[in-house]
């Protein structure tokens, strides 16, 4: 299986969950990480998109 242009998501994107997340994008896959509370949605360095539990 194919994982370049598949989509993850990561529950927990703090310190393991960053680096795991980096990685996913790094091999072509779109990533979006949930974080327990954040101010708003954003994107960090490697593109990864971030939302809280209560927008998800």
């Amino acid at each position: 299986m194919r994982l370049e242009e598949k989509k993850a998501l990561i529950f927990g994107y703090g310190e393991i969950g960053s680096h795991i997340g980096k990685i996913l994008t790094a091999i072509g896959m779109e990533v979006w990480g949930i974080r327990r509370s954040i101010e708003e949605d954003y994107q960090d360095q490697w593109d990864v998109h971030i939302t809280g539990i209560d927008s998800f």
